[in-house]
């Protein structure tokens, strides 16, 4: 079977559309259907793209380049190019992908498509039309006041006025009438806020009407509703969302790991309760025509009453997203979920999707799990129940698949970032006809826990070892839960044994075990004893094979200023390190005097202090006076997170701090040259010369190979988390263009690479972090990263595209998997070399 798979869109939620698209594409191909993916672009304009084009990419590299590189197509092309293939899934979240225009589109033109036909989409997509609609039959609504931006400033207050004295509230939530992802949505305490938080809504352009709704008081979810082979409706286990320490969920909650929420599925609620949002949700399914699939926002008020306040046509398909979650409790892996949603589709235009049947078998070819597995961990330790349908085992050319551990988590401030690594690198591996993944996160005190595939789809750390301490009632509660569901959906029963609990172990239990098995560990971790050598050198005692460098290198990178040391050692003018003063977090008292001597031996007071050993941007921050470092130091000794926007002059947006991190360093702030992209144009300003750039580096056998430059693009001074490793927000120009770094400085950035790498001795692989001068032809080095972000849409990922030929992520993993193998087999002919010169003498 052929797919179009369409992503983008105009709205500011087309970056959530493409890592949807890129999950879709990820646990669709290995079924054997070919996907072909299409980017909508702001105006509305479609363009057939490659499978590497589609992972190489965020949404403003796509408008920019594609609209100096390629031709869109006109509307009866992209119709004649998806009536090529069997079905259309449409992966375009907020306007034109949820309200209806492309399925209007495709209907006008009889094209099969997976979802909900137009007319449903446009009652649901408008929250005040669907609540009106909800409201005219009877069903339990909030009430609402709609303001339009053609309203003026005195009517849109009246309006806001009125509604509070009307409604008796003090507090009210204001968003966009249509849009999804939880973009513009915040809280009001006053009909003056509540306007000003409308006026917020068109000024950033999330839509021309805003809705203002009482606060609710109670508990929010969210529910899946999917659609068996014979119509009916089955509502999966909803998930509760629990807020800490915050009033709204908003789009950072949802889509970047946050200590400030945690789900939980199941809920929190009793049985009977959970019945009713079900029934309901299934109520509300069929109300609107929905079809194939959707997802349902509501509250269980304080009071015992359901109220359904948001409805998602496409529900977003990140690799943790609630669809995925949800489909994993009920023994589904990501392909399965995506299959049965595609294949019934498929069905109800008489389209024929031969695939083996759902249900209990084990683990299959290219890596496609049986539904058991979902709950089971994929590991030889534990085994999967019998299936009545089992496919052939791995193992590329008849050789047993390599057992591959991959670990992450950690304590570090960086633990969310690895976690979304390392959850991205397991699921890629599976389906690898050469590797058995099975994930693994390290908690507090050398703990480390082996995760059931559902277990490990949980938002942040600290909620998968929350899980893990409750996993027997969990277990408990999906026994009961469960076969209901599955017998509903037209599935099978899940084996006996299929409700494991995770496995706690220690690490020297870890490392026995992988040592038995002649596993390989993919270390996903990021900062601290993870990349710092510190587990390494526990591995290299075990002989274990593992990715990325070796103790000495990872100590030597992971320290910032011993980086420095090692450039400057090379006396190479055109290679160099920014100045380092260094201090300590509990300094605080000495701010003053540190400041003074930082200005003067950095000869600048524009000054950036960073954590001398932690990276992903926890901690970094520009300072102009020693108020400010005094301001930086106290929030460290008083154990604060995070520093809310604003606390700094050069702040607007609030800073994750490193939570253990004592060593930190002062170096000069760099001005860098203006660069950003406005709608489809870039823009480049000429101040210093310097750009910021990061270069990947691949490593074999002592060659060194430096993968194509990117321009990191920041809104603020420096580069955000969310630019980092948020799908759909930063933008990265790889490789830059040529107008702004011509194609021989391209080749002197690589050689500088390589022999920074070199000097490190870096192994396997890293990403490099420099400032460019293209005046001086000077390199500065930033830091080196041993273990490099692998999240869905991390930069090393577009470099690694942009070879020729392209390395696409799965095969860039498995070419990791290959060096540390490599490493391993050196260092055993060493050994037995060793071993054979001692029995000589």
């Amino acid at each position: 079977m052929r797919i179009s798979l369409i992503c983008g869109g105009p709205s500011a939620e087309r970056g959530i559309s493409l890592n949807s698209a890129r999950s879709a594409m990820d646990h669709l191909t290995p079924l054997g259907w070919e996907i072909v993916p299409f980017y909508c672009d702001l105006e509305r304009h479609f363009y057939r793209l490659s499978p590497s084009q589609l992972y190489s990419n965020t949404p403003s590299d796509f408008d920019f380049k594609l609209a100096h590189t390629a031709q869109p197509l006109t509307e009866s092309e992209f119709i004649a190019a998806c009536r090529e293939t069997d079905l259309v899934f449409p992966a375009i979240h907020g306007a034109f992908g949820e309200d209806g225009q492309l399925q209007e589109l495709l209907e006008a033109h009889d094209i099969p498509f997976v979802g909900s036909p137009a007319a449903a989409c446009r009652l649901m997509f408008d929250k005040a039309i669907a609540n009106t609609h909800m409201a005219q039959h009877g069903f339990a609504t909030l009430p609402n006041c709609r303001i339009d931006e053609s309203d003026a400033p005195d009517v849109r207050l009246k309006k806001a006025s009125d509604f509070f004295a009307r409604t008796h509230i003090d507090k009210a939530v204001v968003k966009p009438s249509a849009g999804g992802s939880s973009l513009g949505v915040a809280s009001a305490v006053t009909p003056q806020e509540a306007a000003a938080r409308a006026e917020d809504i068109f000024a950033q352009k999330h839509g021309a009407q805003a809705l203002i709704e009482p606060y609710c008081q109670g508990r929010e979810f969210t529910v899946v509703v999917l659609q068996n082979k014979k119509g009916e409706l089955v509502a999966l286990i909803p998930t509760e969302i629990d807020l800490i320490g915050g009033d709204l969920f908003t789009f950072r909650h949802k889509y970047l790991p946050t200590c400030h929420v945690e789900y939980h599925c199941p809920p929190r609620f009793a049985d009977d309760v959970i019945a009713r949002i079900q029934k309901a949700a299934e109520v509300l399914f069929t109300f609107f025509d929905m079809r194939d699939f959707s997802r349902l926002d509501g509250w269980l008020l304080d009071d015992g009453r359901l109220i359904f306040s948001d409805f998602n046509p496409i529900s977003g398909m990140e690799q943790n997203s609630y669809l995925f979650i949800q489909g994993s409790r009920i023994g589904f892996t990501h392909g399965d979920t995506l299959r049965y949603i595609v294949a019934h589709a498929a069905e109800r235009y008489g389209i024929k999707a031969p695939l083996p049947p759902l249900g209990g078998r084990g683990v299959g070819v290219r890596g496609e799990v049986g539904v058991c597995e979902s709950l089971v961990p994929p590991h030889p330790r534990i085994k999967c129940g019998a299936g009545s349908n089992p496919l052939p085992p791995r193992g590329g050319r008849g050789n047993p698949p390599t057992n591959i551990r991959v670990l992450f988590g950690g304590t570090t401030a960086e633990r969310q970032v690895s976690l979304m690594s390392g959850t991205n690198v397991w699921l890629k591996l599976l389906h690898s006809a050469d590797y058995m993944p099975a994930p693994y996160i390290l908690a507090p005190e050398h703990e480390i826990w082996q995760l059931p595939y559902s277990f490990t789809l949980n938002h942040t750390v600290e909620e998968i070892l929350a899980r893990c301490a409750e996993s027997e009632n969990i277990v408990a509660r999906l026994k009961v839960l469960v076969p209901p569901l599955r017998q509903r959906l037209g599935l099978p029963p899940l084996p006996a044994n299929a409700f494991i609990q995770p496995r706690r172990m220690s690490l020297d239990q870890f490392c026995r075990e992988s040592a038995d098995e002649n596993a390989f560990v993919f270390i996903a971790l990021h900062g601290g004893e993870g990349e710092d050598g510190t587990l390494q050198a526990k591995f290299d005692s075990y002989g274990l094979a593992y990715n990325g460098s070796a103790p000495a290198a990872s100590h030597v990178c992971m320290d910032k200023s011993a980086t420095g040391d090692v450039l400057r050692a090379l006396n190479d003018p055109l290679l160099t390190s920014a100045g380092k003063v260094l201090l300590t977090a509990g300094q605080g008292g000495r701010a003053e005097a540190i400041w003074a001597d930082a200005v003067q031996k950095l000869k600048t007071a524009d000054i950036l202090i960073k954590p001398q050993a932690d990276g992903c941007s926890a901690g970094v921050v520009r300072l102009q006076s020693a108020q400010e470092l005094k301001l930086y130091l106290q929030a460290l000794a008083q154990g604060q997170t995070m520093l809310p926007a604003g606390t700094l002059a050069h702040q607007p947006m609030m800073i994750e701090l490193p939570e253990q991190a004592d060593a930190f360093m002062l170096e000069p702030f760099i001005v860098t040259d203006a660069i950003y992209i406005s709608g489809l144009h870039l823009t480049h300003t000429p101040r210093t010369g310097w750009i910021e750039l990061t270069v990947g580096v691949l490593e074999e056998k002592g060659v060194y190979h430096a993968l194509s430059p990117s321009i990191t693009v920041a809104k603020g001074h420096v580069l955000s988390l969310e630019e980092k490793f948020q799908g759909g927000t930063g933008v990265n120009l790889t490789p830059p263009p040529a107008d702004i770094i011509s194609g021989e400085q391209i080749d002197l950035i690589k050689s500088k690479i390589e022999k920074t790498a070199n000097a490190l001795g870096i192994e396997g692989y890293a990403r490099i972090d420099i400032f460019f001068n293209t005046r001086s032809n000077q390199t500065m080095v930033i830091e080196a990263n041993t273990l490099p972000g692998l999240t869905p849409s991390t930069v090393i990922y577009h470099q690694s595209l942009a070879e020729t030929p392209p390395l696409a992520p799965r095969e860039f993993l498995a070419k990791l998997v290959e060096f540390g193998r490599e490493r391993q087999a050196r260092g055993l002919e060493e050994t037995r070399s060793v071993a054979q010169a001692v029995r000589e003498l």
